[in-house]
């Protein structure tokens, strides 16, 4: 069961694993493809196949 150890307190959870610059870099990738999203689908439904 997720998050089971933590919640019987065997088991700590450490925000700062959390902040890895490369985790900061995929969820910033990800907030930008979610907030362009509207303009990628319009972009690719005037693509000439």
């Amino acid at each position: 069961m997720p998050f089971l150890a933590i919640a019987q307190g065997k088991q700590t959870l450490e925000w700062k694993e959390f902040l890895k610059p490369a985790y900061v870099g995929v969820a910033a990738f990800v907030l930008l493809l979610w907030w362009g999203h509207p303009a990628l689908i319009h972009a690719t439904s005037l693509v000439r196949w």
